[in-house]
């Protein structure tokens, strides 16, 4: 039995997540923080001393950075996303008491970068959007008999501009 592709945490996938707007700064942002973000998009890689999480002046991105250095190790750690994403359920990831110590986005991106690994060679739209409801937040409705389903931010977008 073949086996399916394997998504592996790459520089390419950390410098994604470093680009969400709960990492990247802000123009008030501290220099310390400035310089963090400029040398882990250079080299997602890069070990970062606690100390120097220290450095940043607001909490809130400190935080930050600490759950995305978790999320990063851990992914280096189990050498997958698939790996990484089985032993947040399984008990084999970082966790605080009982609960999953990675953000839920974090795993929605997790789950996505998995399903497009797992679909990168498909063809079929019913499929790709099939995986969509996966990873991003649907709307349900039914219309007429009909199990309708909507990308929740799409269809908040299209409310707000008229389409």
């Amino acid at each position: 039995m073949p086996s399916l592709p394997s998504a592996t945490p790459i520089d390419e996938f950390l410098r994604a997540l470093l680009a969400r707007p709960e990492l990247a700064p802000v123009p008030e942002s501290c220099k310390a923080e400035q310089a963090l973000y400029a040398a882990l998009q250079d080299q997602p890689l890069l070990p970062v001393a606690p100390d120097l999480l220290q450095t940043l002046e607001d909490a809130d991105v400190r935080e930050n950075y600490q759950l995305f250095l978790r999320c990063r190790d851990g992914l280096l750690g189990a050498g997958t996303l698939e790996k990484y994403y089985l032993g947040l359920f399984r008990g084999g990831a970082p966790a605080v008491g009982r609960s999953i110590a990675v953000p839920p986005l974090f795993i929605d991106l997790l789950v996505e970068a998995i399903v497009r690994s797992l679909l990168a060679d498909t063809r079929d739209a019913y499929e790709a959007r099939a995986a969509d409801m996966l990873f991003r937040a649907q709307r349900i409705s039914t219309t007429a008999g009909q199990l309708l389903g909507g990308d929740q931010e799409t269809l908040d977008m299209f409310n707000e501009t008229g389409g």
